[in-house]
């Protein structure tokens, strides 16, 4: 069944599909469901539900793959930036 997509490319939908087949840490892993979900037209607040996520991070990610940067979705890092002193 294919699904109807929103703003991710073909190739990006597949390989952000292929990289869930990887071992993941948990953080990268939800990343790439909230762009799937967020794509398949579903509200921050579905993807909040369905995934345990903050709204934040739902909000994060929904505008990465919004702004075509689906297939970057590794080049952030995990977590809170640290603050260098």
């Amino acid at each position: 069944m294919k699904k109807n997509s929103k703003f991710l490319s073909s190739f990006q939908r597949k390989y952000l599909e292929k990289s869930l087949e990887k071992d993941l840490p948990k953080q990268y892993s939800q990343r790439i469901q909230i762009m799937l979900l967020a794509d398949e037209g579903k509200t921050q607040t579905q993807i909040c539900q369905a995934l345990g996520c903050s709204q934040s991070t739902a909000s994060h990610c929904s505008a990465t793959a919004k702004s075509g940067q689906a297939h970057q979705w590794d080049h952030s890092t995990l977590g809170i930036p640290q603050v260098m002193y």
